[in-house]
């Protein structure tokens, strides 16, 4: 009888030592996978980090610049490709019941995580993109990094975003914001845009601009051009445009450019958000521009 409780007492033991480790395995795989889809985002900036980029050399221009923002500045941004919204599911949350949006590894590292993400699209590789999404019950993203002398503009409202990538200098189509290419391009962006005047009604708009690297008080394009580039985003989209400026860093003397917020913008879109615990999910959109926290947050 003796010999018969001992013999069940290690077989309980066993048993439950078994589940645990089972336990235990199952958990540790969650976190290796978490872990090495994290990986991959950090591995990402290495050429930059490690100073490997390749970046193109310029001569300096009046400003100092060592390299003016263009498709052929650098393969870590501007490397051929994009990502469409595709659905799929909404990434590493630690709050999936409560709130829905992105929520990165730190808030410094975003826009290089979400740009992970198979719904995102990556405004970065091509030269004056214009983007339209409409807003339904998938998640979407559009998201850009490595800016240092590029505009972005965003127009949004309920009903969906409108995204644009303007660069400052693209030699192959001379479609950019320099002096003697602006008009061209800003009514490119002008004719795109105001196709969703209507959709955007009641909603907002942002231009994100570069200023002077040394002279955070003076804008990188001339008057004229930021005035012709706020004209046309007010009368296409039917809104005043909210400012925000940014300070482009140097390449080459910046190499943690594309490892933090600087030099990044992004909009996110949850169709279930839930803003409290027992709220009714509603959609929203987050704006961030070169920001840790929104700039605008809207639910409807």
């Amino acid at each position: 009888m003796i010999l018969f409780h001992q013999l069940g007492f290690a077989s309980l033991f066993v048993s439950s030592y078994l589940v645990r480790s089972t336990v235990a395995e199952r958990i540790g795989i969650g976190i290796r996978s978490q872990s090495s889809s994290k990986g991959s985002v950090h591995e990402k900036a290495s050429c930059i980090a490690l100073g490997t980029c390749p970046l193109s050399k310029r001569d300096d221009d009046e400003d100092n610049r060592a390299a003016k923002c263009s498709p052929d500045q650098c393969p870590k941004f501007c490397k051929p490709g994009q990502r469409n919204s595709t659905g799929g599911s909404l990434g590493r949350r630690g709050f999936a019941l409560q709130k829905r949006f992105f929520e990165p590894s730190a808030p410094d590292q975003l826009v290089n995580e979400v740009l992970s993400e198979p719904y995102t699209s990556n405004l970065s590789p091509d030269p004056n993109r214009f983007e339209w999404h409409l807003f339904d019950d998938k998640e979407y993203a559009a998201a850009i990094e490595g800016l240092s002398g590029c505009t972005v503009v965003f127009a949004l409202s309920s009903k969906g975003v409108f995204s644009s990538h303007l660069w400052e200098e693209d030699k192959n189509t001379n479609e950019d914001m320099q002096p003697a290419n602006y008009e061209t391009t800003v009514r490119t962006l002008r004719d795109k845009l105001s196709t969703h005047k209507d959709d955007l009604s009641g909603g907002e708009a942002f231009i994100m601009l570069p200023t002077q690297p040394n002279n955070s008080n003076r804008d990188l394009y001339k008057a004229e051009i930021v005035s012709a580039l706020v004209d046309a985003v007010k009368d296409a989209s039917g809104h005043d445009p909210n400012i925000h400026k940014y300070v482009p860093l140097d390449w080459k003397k910046s190499p943690t450019l594309g490892t933090n917020e600087r030099g990044t913008a992004a909009v996110l879109y949850d169709p279930k958000y839930k803003h409290k615990k027992k709220s009714k999910p509603k959609k929203a959109y987050r704006v961030y521009l070169q920001s840790k926290e929104p700039v605008s947050e809207k639910k409807f």
